[in-house]
């Protein structure tokens, strides 16, 4: 008796399911969805960056947003009066301690950052790094 109920329990399973002869076979599916905007960057866990001979590898740095627009990343650096900032082999220049790019589009990226022809404020004073993403 239980191989009869599995047996036919199969067959159930296996067989095709008909339609009535006035059924519609056509199937429509709206599916909609809002994504809350999302930027974030994350930057090498160490803010300070070492600079010798005007260079200086900040590190990989992982930036997120999904805005359709793009987004801004603002940097700024202590103790620094020029220089440039290498962005995944992108050159943005650096005045007064400050530096910014634009992406104009939505990106999840991972980017080697460093700086060349950095000139110092104070020769013995740290250079510490932060960056803000904000969605354009």
């Amino acid at each position: 008796m239980k191989k009869l109920f599995i047996l036919s329990g199969t067959f159930l399973a296996l067989a095709p399911a008909t339609a009535p002869a006035n059924a519609n076979a056509d199937l429509m599916i709206n599916l909609s969805a809002n994504v809350d905007i999302f930027c974030h960057i994350y930057p090498p866990a160490d803010s300070e960056v070492h600079v010798q001979d005007g260079r200086a590898t900040i590190g990989q740095v992982r930036e997120i947003c999904n805005t359709p627009n793009g987004y801004d990343v603002a940097t700024s650096f202590t103790n620094l009066s020029s220089g440039e900032l290498d962005v995944g082999g992108g050159a943005y220049s650096i005045s007064n301690g400050f530096s910014t790019r634009t992406s104009l589009a939505p990106a999840a990226q991972t980017l080697t950052w460093q700086l060349a022809n950095v000139t110092l404020a104070q020769a013995e004073a740290p250079v510490v790094m932060r960056v803000v993403i904000t969605p354009r």
